[in-house]
Parts: structure tokens; C-alpha cells; sequence
């Protein structure tokens, strides 16, 4: 043992002083003030650009030592090591470790701790009814290899890895393939992967030698890359550099607290205030996921990244298929086009010869179906007053209704200046399409301090679910920009914007309740009088917010049929958009909604009605609003919806003959290309240090990637030039002599089993974490565990196996512990445990005889990367809570209720709570009357028994033991009492009530 391994050396001088706890912490403290002093003093006052940090720090933390393996005390009773370990320190502090537990506990005990699930009665029996001295080690066995073992640890693994299926933070993105690394979790712990090849395969398996691989292997390893990305990303952030930092220290915390229990990202703005980690560490681990690509691309919302995953066998089968599908779309669209296009030239043809006689108001019957068509159109009060104009002009002339046609045979449209035009409210309106757009430069003219902005919408496609708003007329680039102001839609419903100072807490919105009507024009109109933020829609109140504050002026353009950002456009046409620095009234408006064409004499700003035009392009544009008003999607001669029943007996065969072809070919589908979360190599870079942060504010020079300098091992990779680092990461953590990663995973996976760690800081062991309580037992564990090939189901076998944790529990231990030991920091007895939340769902679903054991797949059904919509899973499924899906933001209710894990960071241990509403729950939740009824419902079936056998029945299946005679006793008078009709004796009210004690237990909650 190193002379400068401190806290062993106190240990080994004399273990009281970190027998009180009052004392460890004063110890902790002083070692903190040492270092802050040694910080300030040795390496002077931290700037924005920090040192490489004290050595000393490193030397004096216990951590950081080579990893040994102490010799085994001598001496004591028990055989077993740990237990030698343990009973060591109980001699110093006077206390002995409590007897065995009874056979029924430990079984129920073991099957929790290893499946998650509560053992059957089958089970129990076959452990209790085999007599050979190795019974105990055998059913552990027993349950190391069940597949529930995988399930059960897999879960325990992805609270560290911070699992998830939806992205969460602002733009909450259903990660629809997520399930394949947690599935490759389970099978890994399953198969007893070895440890530094599990860490390895996360880090970097897309970058492990391929050599002899077959291809189902390499997936697996991109598989396990997800664990870089599964966690929250600000999405929409528009910073781009900052998304991707912010991102790149998402991940050096999960990977420096999962691995190695320490917290690095606390050294991204200076060097680390306590542990020997400088912030030029930082940067060069930083470095290292920097060069490599998390996000598929950085557009407005900025999608993780995904690979494909299907075998190229497959793929082959899919692409046929996917060409066959294509050309018999292509051919049987081809086919309606040329029956169309016939059509339409067959009217084009009668329009031209008897638009002279469909024009005569002589003619009051008409002679076909066209000429119907246009009868009822020209006597309505459709035709504005150019249209009118064109065909009483049309009628008189051959050759321009020859002229006229020609564009619609050609397919051009009309555009004035560049810009596309078609009838409007008020004359000519612009046309929108996204790539048809105005932009007017920033001027004060746009940025009055009080205004009226106005425009009349007529809607071609609104926008779909998640992705449904559509900027209209807007000023400045986004709502979170300075200055913004905006008419938009959000699906049908009408809105405004104001950004009243610059950033996303200075947005003020209005969202009409009433909803507008596709290709109908409408009216939206907004005021603001520097206090009062209005919304009018149709020429009616639509909302108003008191906003209280003056608006801050921006400096962007102002566009119309553009979202200046670029994200999303409108599709449809505006008209008469004016921007005014008078305060409309409701009566005004209105007024300007019953009269639109009054209030091109009123003042304003801006006004855009797209009717000054010069002779030959209003010719030219009434001629094209009459070919859109006849021909047009809503013109009087436009093909049906359906215009099958039109076509020619041969053509409607043909297609009836391909529909056949295609039905019959979608039968065949082989299904889509799959897909898996998982990292690729970026472009590989060296970063500078970012002064306190900010990615704007850089060092001088890059730091090359590397590794913090205070953690030594043997042989470090050295990080080639033409990769990212993250195989020479993996390596250089899993090096046998690397002094944290399985002393941290030791302590883990004891505190998995013990509640608390010999390390109860399990992600910290840095200084300001805890000291080990038993420091020669961990190294003895971790070495032991790096040398049996990192095997975490032997680590397993060696604790469970153990007298410390075979114990009975506080009631049967020592009666000394009480006074100098409650907190068991000495393991004097076994420490009571509340089940995790998915062990009290799952095994309340096992007990009552409902649970689907069925393994592996998705029961997320929505659209990989749309936005999340409420999860109907959780509520009815009954496979393991595993298998549900994990919303971030919005997790399962019965889950938070018994304090599942945040699944946005990565969580070493789970704090349980013991409040009034989780009572409650087992008194008023419909999910537990329904399983408890069901519980009832299988106890009482089968042939005829005494209900002192169902009694015993119960209790073995939901508390893994028999009743006690009082128990009994009390079960059967119970059951037995006379009551109402409703609570008639041995009724099923009755057992469904008295199951449901049961499932409440504090003994079915805890294990023992």
C-alpha cells in the first residue's frame, strides 16, 4: 500500500475516524480546503484560460491509485472473502453481522435482485426441496442464466446510459429506433458479455476491427453506439456551434460519470474546482466527440443521426421490389396522365369552337354537360369584372382563344416582375409557393412604434400535424428575434407573433380559437398600441393579450410567402397586405373586411395589392385569372376528383389491370430498410479551450485529443490523426491497470445489491464524493473482476454467495448497530430495500398472472422523428415496464410515482420516497383493482378448496411465503363474514378486496 494513498492510510492508522460519520466529513472537509487552497495559492487564481492543473490533487486522491489486490484478512470465521473483509471492520467497531436469512427470504430476495421479478411458487419449492449444500448456489445460477436476468440488469444499465425514446427538450422527437440498443443492452447482459468489451462497443463499435465479422455483428456494434446518442439535444437550437458543444459536453459527462465516476464537465469553463481535472482535459476529451457526427445534419430542427442496418441480402430483395412497385406506379400514372391530358384537350376543343354560342344569352337551355357547367357559372356571380371582359372579348375572336389556350397547353403561368400572380380579393393576388416570395429590405419605415398589419389568406395545403404553422407576412426572421412581428397559421387556426425585445421569453402570441376554410379568402388582421396586442380574424375580435411593455425595433427584412428562416413555407395566395402606424379599431376593421377595396385609400407603410401592373401585363393577367377561373383546381371545366368513369372503356381496363398488378405486388412488400441510433466519424478536428464556455470566445492554440493526464495506465493509445479518438478511448478504459472503471463498476453493481455502494457516491469519486467505507474490499473486488476477464455474472455469484449478503435483516442483527451504526455503513445486517418502480409494476402483473414475458421489440408505433404524441401504450400493455416506451417529459404517471429514474442524465442511483400518494395509488388506482381482481379471479379457480389453501396460495404467489397462523385467521373471518349482496361471503368483492391488501403490503413493496 503507496504511502500516498491518504484515505487508506487512515483507514489502516485507525478506523474510528471514519467510523462517525461527522468525522468523515470533517476530513473531507479539510482535504477540500487543502486543495482549494493548493488551487489559488501553488497554481494561482483560475482564468479563462486554466492551467493544467495541480498534480497534488491527483497524488491525494484515493481514486486514483493503481488498482491492487490487498491480501485477504486471516483469521475469521468465514470462509468466504468478502465476508473477511467485511468482518474485519465489524470487529474494529465492536458489532457482528446478523444470521442467515430463512431459505423463503433469500430466494424472493435473489429472483428480485437478479430478474426483477418476485420468484413463483414453483421456484420457491424446487430451491426449498433440494437438500445438497450447493441448493443456494444452484438457484443462483438458476436465475443468472433466465433470460429476465438480461431484462432486469439491461434496465439497470440504461438508467446510466439516460435511455429514452423521444429526444425531449424543445423539439420532443419520437426516437423510434432506440429499442435497438436497449435490446442490445439486455442481450449483452444476457450473454455475460465481458465488461471492457461492453464498454468498447458503445464508445467505439463502428471502429473495432471488422476482420472475419459477420455483418449481423457489425450492426450489433452500431447498436451500441446509440449510447452516444441517445441523449437530450436541443434541437431547434439555431446557435448550430453551441447545439453541437452543448451536445459534445452531454456526452463527456455521461461517459466520465458512467466509466469513470467522475465529474469532468464541471472543468468546460475553468479546470475542475476540486478533482485533478484541468480544463485543458476537458478539451481534449471534448476533441474526441467533436470529431464525430451525432447530428444527421444541423437544419432548423436538427435530426440524431441513424445508420442502416439491413443486410445487403435483404436490401437487394427491397429494391426489387421497391423498382417493380415504381414502374408499375409509373406506368399506371402515365396512363391516367394521357387520359387526362385527352380529356382536357376534348374540352379545350369545344371551349374554342361553341365559347361563341355558351356566350350567346339568346341560348337559355344548354346542349351538354360543359355548356351546363358553364351556364351556371356565368349566371352566378363567380366571373369578377376582368374575366367577364376576357370572354366577351374571347367570344368575338378565334384567333385569341386560340392565344388564350396556348399557355395551358404549355403549362406557363402568369408572373409580373418576377413575381407569380393569380386572381386575388381585390384584383391580382400573389401567389405563394415557397419558392415565390417578397422580401422588402429593413427600413424604420417597418419598425412603428404602435401599428395595423393586415392581409387576406387563401389557403391551397395547410400544414400537417407537428409541422403545421406557416409564416404569412413576417418581419425579421423568427420569433425569436428582435422586432419579430407576424401574421401566420398554425394548422387552420389563424395567429399572431410579437417579440417585443429580442429571445424566446419576449414572444408574445395570439392563436385564434375560430378556424378558416381551404380555398375561401380570409381576412387576418393585428394591432398593437404599444400596451395592447390585438388579433381580429374576418373582421371580428379573434384574441388580445395586454403585453404591458413597448416593442424593441428589429433589423430584419420584412417577407411575404417566405418564413425568412427557411424552415417552412406557405402555399396559397395573399392579397391586400398593408402595413399601417394607425391602430385599426374593431369597427375599422371590420369595416375594411366588408369593403376591402376602400382601404386602398387609407395611409400606410406598406401596401402590397399586386394590381399595378402596365396594360400588357393586366391584359396578360386577366387572361390568366380566366384560365385559372375555367380551367384551374377550382375552375369551372377542371377534371373531377375521380375522372375514371370519363375514360375510354380500354383505358379504364388498363388501369384496373395495373391496380391488380400493384395490390398483388404490395402483398409481396418485404418491409423497410431498418435502422439504428449509432455515431459515425466526423471531421476529425483538435479543439481550442472555449474561455469559460463559449464556443465565441477561443484560446490561441488547439489541444491535441487525448485523455485526462492525472489517470495513468500502462501503454496509453496514442490517437491517430485520421480518427476520432473514440477506439483509443475505449482502449485506454478498459486497460486492466486503469485505476477507475472497474473499481467504479464494482461499486455499482454492490450498490445494486446493498442499496448503497462501498462508495456511496457511485458516480463521484472524485473529492467531493465519499470515501469508500471498506477501501481494501472494493480493490479486492475490482482487481478480482478486471482479472476474471471483466465477468459481471462471477462479480454476481461472489456477492450473492457471501454471508454479508445472505444476512437477515435489521430486526435480527446486532442490537449495538442501532446506537453506533444506523445509517450500516458496516453492513452489520441487511439493508431493507424499496422495489424500483418497474419491479412493482412487473410484479404486480407476474403475481396476478397477467404478464407478457415476451422479449425484445418496439412498442413505440409512431413516426420515427416526428414529434411525440401521447403515449396510449403504457396504460394497457402488459409486457415488461422495459419494453414501454420512455417519454422524456412526459414518463409513465406510475412510474415517477415511485421515482423512476430522470431519463435525461444519466442516473448512478434511484432516491426513493415513501409519500401519501403512493398509498393512495394502491387504494384508488383502477390498474391495481383491475390485476388484484384478476389475482382473485385465478385463486379462486380451478376444482373446489378450502379457502385456508387459497389463503396460502395468495400469500405464496404475492409474498413468496406462507401465512402465519394469525395471518390465516384473519384471512378466513375476512372472507368468510357475513356482509351486504355485494361483500356476500367468499364473493369475488371480497377476494378482489382482500388482494389488493395484499399487492399494498409494505412486505410485497420491500425486499428483505
Amino acid at each position: 500500500m503507496g504511502s500516498n494513498y491518504s484515505i487508506r492510510c487512515c483507514e489502516c492508522a485507525g478506523l474510528a475516524l471514519v467510523a462517525n460519520s461527522w468525522l468523515r466529513r470533517l476530513w473531507v472537509g479539510v482535504l477540500t480546503l487543502a486543495f482549494a487552497v493548493n488551487v489559488l495559492v501553488g497554481d494561482s487564481v483560475i482564468t479563462g484560460v486554466a492551467s493544467s492543473g495541480p498534480s497534488s490533487r491527483a497524488a491525494a486522491l484515493w481514486s486514483l491509485n493503481p488498482l491492487l489486490s490487498p491480501p485477504v484478512p486471516t483469521g475469521l470465521g468465514s470462509e468466504h472473502p468478502i465476508d473477511r473483509f467485511i468482518d474485519a471492520a465489524l470487529v474494529t467497531q465492536g458489532l457482528h453481522r446478523a444470521p442467515e436469512a430463512q431459505q423463503r427470504t433469500l430466494i424472493r430476495r435473489v429472483a428480485w435482485d437478479l430478474t426483477g421479478l418476485p420468484p413463483t411458487p414453483g421456484e420457491v419449492e424446487t430451491f426449498l426441496s433440494d437438500p445438497s449444500p450447493e441448493a443456494f448456489e444452484r438457484m443462483v445460477d438458476r436465475y443468472l442464466v433466465s433470460p429476465a436476468y438480461g431484462e432486469r440488469w439491461g434496465r439497470w444499465w440504461l438508467d446510466l446510459a439516460r435511455y429514452a425514446d423521444t429526444n425531449g427538450q424543445d423539439e420532443n422527437k419520437v426516437m423510434a429506433n432506440a429499442w435497438r440498443y436497449r435490446d442490445w443492452v439486455i442481450r449483452s447482459f444476457n450473454a455475460n458479455q465481458p465488461y471492457d468489451q461492453f464498454v468498447q462497443e458503445q464508445l467505439a463499435g463502428d471502429l473495432l476491427d471488422r476482420k472475419g465479422i459477420p455483418e449481423s455483428l457489425v450492426f450489433d456494434r452500431w447498436m451500441a453506439t446509440g449510447f452516444l446518442v441517445l441523449g437530450p439535444k436541443m434541437l431547434a437550437e439555431q446557435d448550430k456551434p453551441k447545439l453541437v458543444m452543448d451536445m459534445v459536453d452531454e456526452q463527456i459527462d455521461v461517459v466520465s460519470r458512467a466509466f469513470l465516476g467522475l465529474t469532468m464537465s464541471c472543468a468546460r469553463c475553468h479546470d475542475h474546482k476540486f478533482d485533478p481535472i484541468s480544463a485543458q482535459d476537458y478539451y481534449a476529451m471534448a476533441g474526441i466527440f467533436r470529431s464525430t457526427k451525432t447530428l444527421e445534419n444541423l437544419a432548423f430542427v436538427s435530426k440524431f443521426n441513424e445508420r442502416r442496418i439491413t443486410g445487403s441480402q435483404r436490401m437487394s430483395v427491397i429494391e426489387a421490389h421497391k423498382s417493380s412497385m415504381n414502374q408499375i406506379q409509373k406506368e399506371y400514372d402515365e396512363t391516367v396522365r394521357t387520359a387526362n391530358a385527352g380529356l382536357q384537350r376534348e374540352w379545350q376543343a369545344v371551349m374554342l369552337r361553341d365559347l361563341p354560342l355558351w356566350m350567346d344569352a339568346s341560348r337559355s337551355a344548354a346542349t351538354n354537360s360543359l355548356e351546363g357547367r358553364w351556364k351556371q357559372w356565368w349566371q352566378g356571380k363567380s366571373p369578377t369584372p376582368g374575366v367577364r371582359r376576357t370572354f366577351e372579348e374571347l367570344a368575338k375572336d378565334a384567333a385569341a382563344r386560340e392565344s388564350w389556350l396556348a399557355p395551358i397547353r404549355a403549362g406557363n403561368e402568369l408572373k409580373a416582375g418576377g413575381v407569380q400572380l393569380a386572381s386575388g380579393r381585390v384584383g391580382f393576388s400573389f401567389q405563394a409557393d415557397g419558392r415565390n416570395h417578397i422580401n422588402r429590405p429593413a427600413s424604420p419605415d417597418l419598425e412603428p412604434k404602435q401599428w395595423t398589419l393586415q392581409t387576406w389568406v387563401y389557403v391551397d395545403e395547410f400544414g400537417k400535424e407537428g409541422d403545421a404553422r406557416r409564416w404569412l407576412v413576417a418581419k425579421n426572421d423568427n420569433e425569436w428575434a428582435e422586432g419579430h412581428y407576424a401574421l401566420l397559421l398554425d394548422g387552420k387556426h389563424p395567429m399572431a407573433y410579437l417579440n417585443i425585445g429580442g429571445g424566446p421569453e419576449r414572444v408574445v402570441s395570439l392563436r385564434a380559437t375560430k378556424t378558416i376554410q381551404r380555398r375561401e379568402w380570409h381576412q387576418l388582421t393585428a394591432t398593437y398600441d404599444g400596451t395592447l396586442f390585438c388579433l381580429f380574424v374576418d373582421g371580428a375580435p379573434a384574441g388580445q393579450i395586454e403585453v404591458g411593455k413597448p416593442r424593441v425595433a428589429g433589423s430584419g427584412r420584412f417577407s411575404v410567402g417566405q418564413r425568412p428562416d427557411g424552415y417552412v413555407h406557405f402555399k396559397g395566395r395573399l392579397d391586400e397586405v398593408i402595413l399601417s402606424d394607425e391602430v385599426w379599431t374593431a369597427q375599422r376593421v371590420n369595416e375594411a373586411y366588408n369593403s376591402p377595396e376602400r382601404v386602398r385609400d387609407w395611409p400606410a407603410l406598406l401596401r402590397l395589392d399586386f394590381d399595378h401592373l402596365t396594360d400588357s401585363e393586366r391584359r396578360e393577367a386577366e387572361w390568366a385569372e380566366a384560365r385559372e377561373a375555367v380551367f384551374g383546381a377550382d375552375g369551372v371545366l377542371a377534371l373531377p376528383k375521380d375522372p375514371k368513369p370519363l375514360y375510354p372503356q380500354a383505358v379504364r381496363d388498363a388501369l384496373s389491370q395495373k391496380e391488380q398488378e400493384r395490390e398483388a405486388l404490395k402483398r409481396q412488400d418485404p418491409g423497410a430498410p431498418e435502422f439504428t441510433l449509432s455515431v459515425e466519424e466526423g471531421t476529425v478536428a483538435n479543439l481550442p479551450i472555449h474561455i469559460r464556455g463559449s464556443h465565441l470566445q477561443l484560446a490561441a492554440h488547439p489541444v491535441p485529443r487525448g485523455f485526462p493526464k492525472a489517470i495513468q495506465v500502462s501503454q496509453a493509445p496514442v490517437i491517430s490523426e485520421s480518427q476520432s479518438g473514440r477506439l483509443e478511448l475505449a482502449q485506454w478504459l478498459t486497460r486492466p491497470d486503469h485505476p477507475l472503471t472497474g473499481r467504479v463498476l464494482v461499486n455499482r453493481v454492490w450498490q445494486a445489491h446493498f442499496g448503497n455502494g462501498l462508495v456511496r457516491s457511485s458516480d463521484n469519486f472524485g473529492l467531493r464524493g465519499e470515501v469508500p467505507s471498506h477501501p481494501q474490499l472494493l480493490d479486492w473486488l475490482a482487481h478480482g473482476f478486471v482479472s476474471s476477464g471483466w465477468n459481471i455474472k462471477q462479480l454476481h455469484r461472489q456477492i450473492l454467495t457471501s454471508a454479508t449478503w445472505r444476512q437477515a435483516g435489521r430486526i435480527h442483527g446486532d442490537p449495538k448497530g442501532f446506537e453506533s451504526d444506523p445509517e450500516n455503513r458496516w453492513l452489520w445486517h441487511y439493508p431493507r430495500q424499496r422495489l424500483e418502480a418497474e419491479m412493482i409494476r412487473d410484479g404486480v402483473l407476474a403475481v396476478s398472472g397477467r404478464l407478457d414475458r415476451s422479449m425484445g421489440g418496439s412498442l413505440v408505433s409512431w413516426g420515427n422523428d416526428d414529434y411525440t404524441p401521447e403515449d396510449t401504450v403504457s396504460e394497457t400493455s402488459r409486457r415488461r415496464t422495459l419494453y414501454l416506451p420512455v417519454v422524456r417529459d412526459r414518463v409513465y404517471d406510475l412510474l415517477t410515482l415511485f421515482d423512476f429514474a430522470n431519463p435525461s442524465v444519466g442516473v448512478s442511483r434511484r432516491t426513493p420516497t415513501v409519500v401519501s400518494h403512493q398509498a393512495l395509488f394502491w387504494i384508488n388506482s383502477p390498474w391495481v383493482k383491475d390485476q388484484a381482481g384478476a389475482l382473485a379471479t385465478d385463486i379462486r379457480s380451478g376444482e373446489p378448496r378450502p379457502v385456508t389453501q387459497r389463503v396460502s396460495l395468495a400469500y405464496e404467489r404475492v409474498l413468496g411465503r406462507l401465512p402465519t397462523e394469525a395471518e390465516q385467521a384473519r384471512a378466513v373471518a375476512f372472507l368468510s363474514k357475513p356482509g351486504t349482496t355485494a361483500t356476500a361471503p367468499d364473493s369475488a368483492d371480497r377476494w378482489l378486496a382482500w388482494c389488493q391488501v395484499l399487492l399494498a403490503s409494505s412486505e410485497f413493496q420491500y425486499r428483505d
